[in-house]
């Protein structure tokens, strides 16, 4: 965790827990903080750290109960006969 925060702390100021991150920053642009408060003029920081996870979640849910779903309903090998 240490090397994620040396590495990435510069680029992303350690907002690697939106839901730690995303209210302070929140705050800071309400009182006047500006671009201090979030500092990728491109939304960076709500694509990746926001957006992203929530889309990943919603495709892996869709992908289970399409398709490994299905698969493990059927039955495997043959079955023994009397």
């Amino acid at each position: 965790m240490t090397t994620c925060l040396v590495l990435i702390a510069p680029l992303t100021q350690a907002g690697l827990n939106p839901a730690r991150d995303f209210a302070p920053r929140l705050v800071a642009l309400i009182f006047g903080w500006g671009s201090a408060a979030f500092p990728d003029a491109h939304g960076g920081f709500f694509w990746v750290y926001i957006v992203s996870p929530i889309l990943g979640a919603i495709t892996a849910g869709i992908l289970y109960t399409h398709i490994l779903e299905n698969m493990m309903d059927k039955p495997q090998g043959r079955e023994k006969v009397k």
